[in-house]
């Protein structure tokens, strides 16, 4: 499944910050939406809940 999400992720261009790791942002997304939790429930090990992502917006990468 990877394979086919990998290339539609966005990449770092001109002056942005460098993306985080989009698998483990997949991941912590995928971990809140299967177990139903808020999102500053998320584990640790997905990232940051607060790193000024907008959940729902699309794309939400935690950091």
């Amino acid at each position: 499944m990877w394979a086919v999400m990998e290339p539609l992720m966005p990449t770092a261009s001109g002056r942005s910050r460098p993306w985080s790791d989009h698998r483990l942002a997949v991941e912590g997304m995928a971990w809140k939406y299967r177990t139903g939790a808020p999102w500053r429930d998320v584990p640790e090990r997905f990232g940051k809940w607060n790193s000024g992502q907008v959940p729902g917006s699309g794309v939400a990468i935690l950091r």
